[in-house]
């Protein structure tokens, strides 16, 4: 795992923000060692950030406490909770509101979330 993170730890750009997973601490330390290097920002996203509420065969409901945000997942699987957490926190540095960010996640994979 720590080389793997070391792999993705050289895409970082310096003074860039750097939203993660920081889940495994040994893949956190590697991530950190090389943003706080370059001066880069860190976001890093960990499972107490949200809670599962419940999964069904097709998708899963999340809440994020913080703005009391409740998201549909259209995936079963617990790391896509994890990967819609990393997708809420970065839209939320772009300043994306969350009732956005909610319906992009929900749309099922290949549809867009938004028309032009």
């Amino acid at each position: 795992m720590e080389a793997i993170a070391g792999e993705k730890a050289g895409i970082l750009k310096r003074g860039v923000l750097v939203v993660f997973d920081a889940n495994r601490p040994e893949v956190r330390a590697v991530i950190e060692k090389r943003a706080a290097g370059l001066s880069c920002g860190v976001y890093a996203v960990q499972k107490s950030w949200y809670n599962r509420t419940d999964m069904d065969g097709e998708s899963l409901t999340m809440e994020i406490p913080d703005k009391a945000l409740r998201l549909t997942v259209p995936f079963a699987a617990q790391y896509q909770a994890d990967n819609a957490m990393l997708a809420v926190t970065a839209a939320r540095l772009f300043g994306i509101p969350d009732e956005v960010i909610a319906r992009g996640i929900q749309k099922p994979a290949g549809r867009a979330a938004w028309s032009r």
